[in-house]
């Protein structure tokens, strides 16, 4: 599919997700075509479609951000997931496994985001995403804005302190 193999894992499992979505909300009721089934089935293939997208841009941002909307699309599917139980359209088996199935891709996904917003990362090079996912998430560093916020801060904060 992609011809680089690091995002292979992620499109794989975001797209066994968005297959076990079809297939369940096969049994929706007809009327429900053109409202839940079409809004699940919609936020179900955004996930691998994003994934794919972010993984062809070349800069950080762009990639951050159309994984960021991947993310956002799992969220979707939580909250239709739970509609669809309260409805009845489906078994709190069939939910809790697609649960399951949706924790499983976030996980990838925001791994993905926290690789490419640590420093020296290198699009190019051949390290398999398996690879680096094989450490939780808890053990790695992940650069975010909050180090440079407590800079500024603390900046202030010496700045007040010598009035």
């Amino acid at each position: 599919m992609l011809e680089n193999n690091r995002y292979n894992l992620i499109v794989q499992t975001a797209d066994r997700l968005a297959l076990e979505i079809y297939k369940v909300t096969r049994d929706f009721p007809e009327e429900e075509i053109m409202g839940l089934t079409s809004q699940i089935r919609k936020a179900a293939l955004s996930v691998p479609s994003n994934v794919v997208e972010g993984s062809l841009r070349s800069g950080r941002r762009d990639q951050i951000r159309f994984y960021n909307i991947a993310a956002a699309s799992l969220g979707k599917l939580e909250y239709f997931n739970e509609f669809a139980k309260k409805l009845e359209y489906i078994s709190s088996s069939t939910a809790n496994n697609l649960i399951k199935q949706k924790v499983e891709v976030d996980r990838l996904v925001k791994e993905l985001i926290c690789t490419i917003k640590t420093p020296g990362f290198n699009r190019i090079n051949n390290e398999k995403i398996s690879d680096r996912v094989s450490k939780p998430i808890e053990n790695r560093r992940c650069v975010t804005n909050e180090p440079r916020y407590r800079k500024k801060f603390s900046f202030v904060r010496f700045i007040l302190s010598l009035l």
